[in-house]
């Protein structure tokens, strides 16, 4: 996963800096917060809500480090940046 600029709660935050406090990062894109996780596994999965902060070209987000990419409206990222679940 490229190290993207994420606006979470009106402050902008690079992704790389948030992938040191749990094993998974679970990015919500969507607008609704309606995310469900099972109890046991919320000690393994910190869980943002976020707004990507990317160039957006005829409906495609546009990454200089990955070129063109269908808009996802969430991503489940290990801790080595490695991308488990879209």
């Amino acid at each position: 996963m490229p190290n993207i600029n994420l606006l979470i709660n009106d402050i902008e935050k690079n992704l790389f800096s948030l992938m040191h406090n749990a094993p998974f990062l679970f990015l919500n894109f969507d607008d609704k917060n309606d995310i469900v996780v099972l109890k046991t596994y919320l000690k393994n999965i910190e869980i943002i809500n976020a707004t990507p902060k990317v160039r957006v070209i005829n409906d495609l987000w546009n990454s200089p480090a990955i070129g063109e990419v269908v808009p996802v409206k969430s991503v489940l990222i290990r801790h080595d940046g490695i991308v488990v679940w879209v």
